[in-house]
């Protein structure tokens, strides 16, 4: 409204200053009104602003650069309010000119196989990633100045309530919904079709990651769970040539190692950088349809797929041993391992363990148990698992910057956190509830 007036002010004092006459000068006013209104309506929709009108929060940035120790209240909850004017326009220009109109796009992937208590984890998840690269770039509206970042959640048509998917939407998130990409009735061998369901955590609907493969409109597509959390740059991965970027899962499998003549262990599910490929995919989902698992006690010679020995261990029967079997046996060459100690770090080793928290690029929360576990994290905070509470604390930083660009909570009711309560506990009650700020009900 300030601006809306500022506006029609200075529409009517350089009408003045013409001396135009007085229909003329009637008109200017009007058209300066109308564009007023025009842009205050845009920037404080109800719906919220555009995803790449993100600069009118730029002030909750870099929160690590602007508050000292994990337990203080991060700067979104000490925000000036002049932090809180609309967008300013000759900022905004500069930011959307400096994205440009033909950069390569870049897709950060979920997969939501059914409804649950992870919904903040997407929001959460998001926000980080919008922030990834801002200590190496600079502020902007979305993520990178090299790429255009894009977010989708590929959902299970059969398992996932429209509930949840008007959640993702809310949260900023494309919604795709697919189907398994070979129905479980098409498997052809049908010890493999009756046992898939039972398979890792999620069934054969963890082989919706497969369609990462065949997005083929992106430079690369990065897979992610939703109890991920991203805290640097992931845009030099993008630079590499392989088809799949991936860290083992070596906790998954004790007699398994990286040698020539050791068994290959499992990939870790939770995050993969791929180059789609429609060839890939298609051979993929071959296996999948062809459903030669071997498992122990039968006649066929061998466990695991094709009797490699790939994949007998937890999540095999899926993408954490179809991807190690493919990559190391059919097409060997074209897949490349990180360190899993900056990239997909779980904190289940001593080197990912006493590695500093500034040199993770992306961790996942599996050892250290999900942030909104709020309880159970508490837990994972002994001698060994210090960098647990390190990375918590990053989440519920992030989370609180969330629920101020996403216009989730109200900004008089953040002034008034100010100097009360740390990150942590405005989403952890001191029973250990978690605070959802978004729930899905059906």
């Amino acid at each position: 409204t300030k601006q809306a007036l500022t506006a029609v002010h200075r529409a009517a004092l350089a009408a003045m200053a013409w001396q135009l006459p007085g229909r003329v000068e009637l008109l200017v006013l009007l058209c300066a009104f109308v564009a007023a209104s025009v842009f205050v309506a845009l920037t404080f929709s109800p719906d919220g602003p555009p995803p790449s009108y993100h600069v009118k929060f730029e002030a909750t940035a870099l929160l690590s650069s602007q508050y000292s120790g994990a337990e203080d209240l991060p700067a979104a909850a000490r925000i000036e309010d002049e932090a809180l004017e609309p967008l300013n326009v000759e900022k905004l220009a500069a930011v959307e000119s400096s994205r440009g109109g033909n950069k390569e796009k870049i897709a950060f992937v979920v997969v939501v196989t059914k409804d649950g208590p992870v919904l903040d984890g997407a929001g959460v998840l998001r926000e980080a990633i919008r922030r990834s690269c801002w200590a190496d770039y600079g502020a902007t509206a979305e993520g990178s100045t090299r790429y255009d970042y894009e977010y989708i959640a590929i959902t299970n048509d059969e398992a996932v309530s429209p509930a949840m998917e008007d959640g993702l939407r809310r949260l900023r998130w494309k919604v795709d919904r697919r189907p398994l990409p070979v129905p479980v009735k098409d498997i052809e061998d049908p010890i493999y079709q009756e046992m898939v369901h039972k398979a890792g955590c999620c069934g054969a609907a963890e082989f919706l990651k497969l369609y990462a493969f065949a997005l083929l409109e992106y430079k690369r597509v990065v897979l992610l769970d939703m109890d991920s959390f991203v805290m640097g740059c992931l845009d030099p991965l993008f630079d590499d040539n392989s088809t799949i970027l991936f860290t083992y899962d070596m906790g998954m499998c004790k007699h398994c190692g990286r040698g020539p003549d050791e068994k290959v262990p499992p990939y870790q599910g939770g995050f993969f950088v791929v180059r789609p490929s429609q060839e890939h995919f298609d051979a993929l989902a071959g296996i999948v349809r062809q459903g030669d698992f071997r498992e122990p006690k039968t006649k066929r010679k061998g466990v695991g797929w094709a009797g490699t020995g790939i994949g007998w261990y937890w999540g095999g029967r899926t993408i954490q041993g179809i991807f190690p079997y493919y990559f190391s046996v059919v097409r060997p060459g074209v897949s490349k391992e990180l360190d899993p100690c900056v990239y997909n770090n779980m904190v289940d080793n001593e080197a990912c363990q006493t590695i500093a928290a500034a040199e993770v690029r992306n961790c996942h929360f599996t050892v250290c148990q999900k942030p909104w576990k709020c309880r159970a994290a508490r837990w994972r905070y002994d001698a060994e698992h210090q960098l647990c509470r390190e990375l918590h604390n990053k989440w519920f930083d992030a989370r609180a910057e969330a629920a101020i660009s996403l216009q989730l909570v109200d900004h008089d009711d953040v002034q008034s956190w100010a100097g009360t309560r740390t990150a942590r506990q405005l989403a952890c009650t001191e029973k250990g509830n978690y605070v959802p700020l978004l729930e899905v009900t059906r």
